[in-house]
């Protein structure tokens, strides 16, 4: 746990942010900060039901463990194994990271930065998965919790609790420089929906074309 922990507090020097990679030198390079901040107040928690997925957002993180306890006891969970884990219970976070460009900053919105998945909330099998800040796209359509071992850009550690994945949640936040902190205006309902208005725009015309 202690080396996924430096990795993603570590700021890499002059690495350039991998989604510009492609582009014309020509033109001006955002480079990530390497510094991601999580918003522990988007903690959300799903979990697979007969009837389907269920989820409970912006849940406290006290809440967390008595709550699948609570749920675990009912008849209505139905666990589907993904990677020779049960994966009936997964807990995610959003977060944020810094782009940088000529002494300016722009913040990047990830939706889905860390997932924590299991089956029971008190033993230790479990997955844990962490984006990293210079990851080239956020998928939007597969849960972090789904994504393959191809994604180099994901950083797994397994068998740990919950209280070890909030820690390091917690310690990459203080490892975040304060004047970055004190900067941040994201707050958890600019992630209520996975578009932004000018996508859902956008996706509103292709829809109207296809109707037509």
């Amino acid at each position: 746990m202690r080396e996924i922990l430096t990795q993603l507090i570590r700021r890499p020097e002059g690495r350039a942010n991998p989604s510009h990679a492609h582009k014309a030198s020509s033109q001006p390079l955002w480079r990530s900060s390497g510094h991601i901040f999580y918003l522990l107040d988007t903690l959300k928690l799903c979990y697979q039901s007969q009837a389907g997925m269920v989820t409970y957002e912006r849940v406290a993180e006290e809440s967390l463990a008595p709550l699948c306890r609570e749920l675990a006891k009912g008849n209505w969970t139905q666990p589907r194994s993904t990677a020779n884990v049960p994966s009936l219970f997964s807990i995610s976070v959003c977060a944020v990271s810094w782009e940088q460009l000529a002494g300016q900053s722009r913040v990047k919105a990830i939706p889905d930065a860390a997932t924590f998945r299991f089956e029971d909330i008190d033993f230790m099998a479990s997955e844990a998965k962490f984006q990293s800040p210079y990851r080239q796209c956020d998928d939007i359509a597969t849960p972090l919790s789904d994504v393959g071992g191809f994604d180099k850009q994901v950083r797994r550690l397994h068998n740990i609790s919950l209280s070890d994945f909030i820690l390091i949640l917690q310690e990459c936040n203080h490892a975040v420089p304060r004047d970055l902190q004190k900067a941040l205006h994201v707050q958890p309902d600019n992630f209520a929906y996975r578009f932004t208005d000018r996508e859902t725009r956008m996706l509103g015309k292709l829809g109207g074309l296809v109707q037509s």
